[in-house]
């Protein structure tokens, strides 16, 4: 959110009269914000590794994922491969062609998605711990992709970014508890493997919904890959349904299911 409201600055302090770091030397504080993430990160302690008791209960090491861990990252492949679709990049050159925007108007937009998100993101949590992390991934992830069918039919910018606000309100929400329900179903030392497995999906694929979004665009409109994204996004909650519904609940015992597969 800060970020989104710091690339929205220099246009702010252009018109203002004021004198704005030129937006090619941007980059040098994302590098240093990522060498400030890299330090963090480092001072970690070995206690958020798996303990002893987790190894154990894990199996071999290596073990190849279960059937339905590979079943999972087809799933969140076909998501991904929708999502490359509506990048933020895109979105962006969306509303500047289709309203006009300018972009102090789009750097308060995405700032306020990103705190949305972020609010969501702890929502999700507490949802999860009543109806189960299925259920959560569900119950948001369908009406956001709804409201992405939607976008490019609303007439204003007003409510465009309404209904963007409000799909970012929900799109983020299964995110936790698709990364819990993954850890469920591979408990112990295949949790790393499970998720490293399912991630890996989806950062392959979804650099292929960002090139088919640009030819998309060009054969059938600049809304094209908005639609197309909310479709496939659709499709891909209802095979998840389909293909998880039995595991409702599992969550909550995931060790009893351990030898399934």
């Amino acid at each position: 959110a800060a970020g989104s409201l710091a690339a929205a600055a220099p246009d702010f302090l252009a018109r203002q009269g004021l004198a704005a770091i030129p937006p090619q030397r941007a980059v040098y504080l994302v590098t240093a914000l990522a060498v400030v993430a890299f330090l963090v990160s480092r001072a970690r302690t070995p206690a958020v590794e798996l303990s002893a008791a987790d190894r154990e209960a894990g199996g071999a090491p290596g073990a190849p994922p279960p059937p339905r861990i590979r079943l999972l990252a087809g799933l969140f492949a076909l998501d991904a491969f929708g999502g490359g679709f509506i990048v933020q990049s895109f979105l962006v050159y969306w509303f500047v062609v289709r309203f006009g925007a300018g972009t102090g108007a789009l750097g308060a937009l995405f700032a306020a998605s990103g705190l949305l998100q972020a609010a969501s993101s702890v929502a999700a949590g507490w949802m999860a711990d009543r109806i189960g992390y299925l259920k959560t991934m569900l119950v948001t992830h369908i009406p956001s992709n709804v409201l992405m069918v939607v976008l490019p039919f609303v007439p204003s910018f007003e409510l465009a970014a309404v209904v963007l606000l409000l799909r970012f309100s929900l799109s983020q929400m299964d995110v936790p508890a698709r990364q819990a329900f993954v850890v469920a179903m591979a408990p112990g030392v295949h949790r790393t493997r499970a998720t490293a497995y399912t991630n890996t999906a989806r950062y392959v694929t979804r650099p292929f919904g960002t090139a088919l979004a640009g030819a998309s665009m060009q054969a059938l409109g600049t809304a094209a890959p908005l639609a197309l994204a909310g479709v496939l996004k659709l499709v891909y909650d209802a095979l998840l349904l389909v293909s998880f519904r039995g595991f409702v609940g599992h969550e909550a015992h995931p060790e009893a299911d351990a030898a399934a597969g």
